[in-house]
């Protein structure tokens, strides 16, 4: 985890916050937590092939954290359901 205060990569290790500044971390891990979460309700439900939860939570995921994967997801479920102004936008988001 990189510290938003002060940027130092793997910040967390030890759960007691950004060892460089002192940053309480908690409730951005908390955040990554969740968007892992929709990210992988995403994968599961594009699995069952229901286009809409899977878009639901690929797009809840990158509220969250502006993913890649989650953008990806989101493409593909927006691909399933023919919905072209969606599939556009999240194809540009998902770049690299």
């Amino acid at each position: 985890m990189k510290c938003p205060a002060c940027g130092k990569t793997d910040a967390d290790r030890d759960g007691s916050g950004c060892r460089r500044c002192g940053c309480e971390l908690n409730q951005l891990q908390a955040i990554t937590q969740r968007a892992i979460r929709h990210l992988a309700g995403a994968k599961r439900y594009l699995q069952q092939e229901d286009w809409l939860q899977a878009l639901h939570h690929a797009e809840s995921s990158w509220t969250l954290v502006h993913s890649s994967l989650a953008a990806r997801l989101a493409f593909l479920a927006s691909t399933a359901l023919h919905n072209d102004l969606q599939m556009i936008r999240w194809y540009h988001l998902g770049g690299e």
